[in-house]
């Protein structure tokens, strides 16, 4: 039987995706509020012979947590073969549901995927209509890597670019470029959801990590109110 180790609340916006033979994660969107300000997902998988869960809320217009809208639990293993951890997603839901009406998130209002990439062909500089809205939007990430003393640091900004049918466009610069993050060798953009009211815009950004020869991608959210 497993038992709760520990449960603690963070105040950075990332999150950590595990992709290898003994850790990984799935990431799951739990929704927006009904106003879209604010957008709520979760992770969970292994750690070693652990599983765990997080689930954070975003407040969308500062692109940050929102206040006590980070939880983590991890549960102690071992665990059989083809344990995913879903039912500690499950779980933590069930013991933090005051987070989701606190901030009065849709479950059901998950918005849309309006770009979908992979691990393995991720691009820079993207370029596509939203055939909804019939909104065109270039996206250009850019990012720079620094030499530390024993690892790659890196850093990405996003430049977003929207054409809107009744004519005008409007430039948006996300991220933190001046913020180097360690181990990091790559940034790339793996999906963009918008809201159902299409005022909000949410950035999956993939971070390939090297440690020690240890290769794991981790996963930051960028957020950004386009009307």
């Amino acid at each position: 039987m497993c038992r709760l180790r520990h449960v603690y609340m963070l105040g950075f916006l990332f999150v950590a995706f595990f992709v290898h033979a003994t850790d990984y994660a799935e990431f799951v969107n739990l929704g927006f509020s009904n106003d879209s300000k604010y957008f709520m997902f979760s992770q969970y998988g292994h750690v070693d012979d652990d599983i765990f869960a997080e689930l954070i809320v975003v407040d969308v217009e500062k692109n940050r947590y929102a206040p006590s809208g980070y939880f983590y639990e991890q549960f102690s293993g071992p665990f059989p073969v083809g344990q995913t951890g879903q039912g500690a997603m499950l779980t933590t839901l069930a013991n933090n549901n005051g987070l989701r009406n606190r901030y009065n998130i849709d479950h059901v209002e998950t918005g849309r995927i309006i770009y979908f990439s992979l691990l393995d062909n991720p691009k820079s500089d993207i370029q596509f209509r939203d055939t909804v809205t019939n909104t065109q939007y270039s996206v250009l990430l850019t990012q720079s890597n620094i030499q530390a003393t024993s690892s790659i640091e890196s850093s990405f900004s996003i430049e977003l670019t929207t054409t809107h049918p009744e004519g005008g466009q409007r430039f948006f610069k996300i991220g933190e470029p001046h913020r180097y993050r360690e181990n990091v060798q790559e940034y790339s953009i793996q999906q963009i959801i918008t809201s159902e009211d299409n005022r909000t815009l949410v950035f999956l950004i993939a971070m390939k990590k090297n440690v020690a020869g240890k290769i794991s991608f981790r996963y930051m959210v960028e957020t950004v109110v386009i009307r």
